[in-house]
């Protein structure tokens, strides 16, 4: 169990964190990028989320799980973005509502609890898909995965401008 939660935040670190970025645009979708949305590394202009499809060789990834992942990324991600649009929403309304001042409690409470009802559904959709990937990699897969991840957290922690 301790592995596989290594591993989940290990994916999820790559993947970065659901709570403070909004939803990921795909190869295929051009959107404008705001500062939210996450930029390329730096690499070529690639997408650093995917990683399954830029760093394959590095990690052995065959033409099958990279599809597989990709498969399981696209069918997850347009739900988790309607969901990251509807808690900014929300986020922005309570932002208002408390700096009126004039909403009772119970208003309050119940507009916080939508909102981290709507974070767990995030997290926990992220963090199944994660595992459904994690499903598709060799230990050995899993082992190169962990050690990239490290070595571009190092890379982050010495140049920290670097995706800014």
């Amino acid at each position: 169990m301790a592995a596989l939660t290594a591993y989940t935040l290990a994916l999820a670190v790559l993947s970065g964190s659901p709570a403070h970025q909004t939803p990921y645009p795909t190869v295929q979708e051009e959107r404008p990028r705001s500062h939210q949305e996450r930029p390329s590394d730096g690499r070529d202009g690639k997408e650093r989320w995917k990683w399954w499809l830029y760093d394959r060789a590095e990690l052995g990834i065959t033409d099958r799980q990279s599809a597989d992942i990709d498969r399981i990324f696209e069918e997850t991600i347009p739900g988790q973005r309607a969901k990251r649009e509807e808690l900014e929403r929300l986020e922005a309304a309570l932002a208002v509502v408390v700096k009126e001042n004039r909403a009772d409690v119970a208003t309050v409470a119940q507009k916080v609890d939508r909102i981290e009802t709507l974070r767990a559904e995030l997290n926990k959709t992220r963090t199944v898909m994660l595992y459904r990937i994690n499903l598709l990699l060799t230990p050995e897969q899993r082992g190169k995965l962990e050690r990239l991840r490290a070595r571009r957290d190092e890379e982050r922690r010495r140049n920290p401008d670097h995706r800014r």
